[in-house]
């Protein structure tokens, strides 16, 4: 019988401290104060970015090596979109063997202005992708200036192949850019 007394009062009590909650007032009062405050007053910030741009002051040479990657990042893949259609074919003709070389030294030019700007330690990884990325390009360059006519399928097929790496370490570049992009708080 005690037990079930026990057992009978802590129930009524547990119901009854759990109906003794905060009215509706008092409760949209703490919700708007949560959103502007955040949890134990700290200020929230609206995305990760907004939050790394405070925690993470990108300074002007960061600023300014970014602008020079995210401008390099899109000349090249404007190159690379010109002569996607030339490496799609099965074989390859003189002209478009000139084309496509024209357009890698057009690459490693830039490649080399960009490769000349003082590093700023945060872009290391970007710059170690774009190294490989330098060295793709090379290989590419090497394989069609090796090609005579008549142009083999398979040295063709060569080229479809470190044009598709050039392509990744490319994506990979993007991917790192954006990753630093984010935590450092520039676009």
């Amino acid at each position: 019988m005690n037990k079930k007394m026990i057992l009978l009062m802590t129930s009524t009590f547990v119901i009854v401290t759990g109906c003794m909650q905060d009215n509706s007032s008092d409760l949209i009062h703490d919700i708007k104060q949560n959103e502007q405050e955040g949890t134990l007053g700290a200020q929230r910030f609206s995305n990760n970015t907004d939050q790394n741009r405070v925690l993470h002051r990108a300074d002007t040479e960061l600023l300014a090596y970014a602008k020079e990657a995210a401008f390099y990042l899109e000349e090249t893949i404007n190159h690379f979109e010109v002569i996607a259609p030339i490496l799609q074919q099965k074989t390859l003709n003189n002209d478009s063997k000139t084309s496509v070389l024209s357009t890698i030294h057009s690459i490693k030019n830039n490649s080399e202005r960009f490769h000349d700007l003082r590093i700023p330690h945060e872009f290391e990884g970007f710059h170690q992708i774009h190294l490989s990325f330098i060295t793709e390009l090379t290989n590419l360059e090497r394989v069609i200036d090796d090609m005579r006519e008549p142009i083999d399928p398979r040295q063709a097929e060569n080229a479809r192949v470190h044009y598709e790496n050039i392509i990744m370490a490319h994506k990979l570049l993007e991917r790192e850019y954006m990753s630093l992009a984010e935590e450092y708080g520039f676009y």
